[in-house]
């Protein structure tokens, strides 16, 4: 006979006892994990809405910025227009001041 053969039913209750405790832990553990999955699943979607506002807040702020640099543009633009002709009509004066000079030196 083995060691294995000669246990009495103390050590048979022993063991059982540290099975039932082992299961329970098991049990234990199962349930934590299981909470422990969820509260996570919980907090990634919490982080994915908070992405969301601040995609949204930065999409506003990209379009207001966006805006105003357009704004500043017509406005750059408007001005250089506005450089363009009064350049062009002093060119123009310019020249009819220098031709008019010029036909008065070699006039009758």
């Amino acid at each position: 006979m083995s060691s294995l053969d000669k246990q009495s039913g103390a050590a048979d209750d022993t063991n059982i006892v540290r099975i039932v405790k082992l299961e329970t832990q098991m049990d234990n553990v199962t349930s934590a994990l299981t909470a422990l999955q969820r509260t996570q699943e919980q907090n990634h979607l919490a982080m994915l809405a908070q992405f969301e506002t601040m995609h949204k807040k930065i999409d506003g702020v990209r379009d207001s910025l966006d805006d105003k640099i357009d704004k500043s543009n017509w406005q750059l633009i408007h001005q250089m227009d506005r450089q363009f002709y009064w350049l062009a009509g002093i060119l123009i004066a310019q020249m009819t001041t220098s031709i008019a000079i010029l036909l008065r030196f070699i006039g009758p």
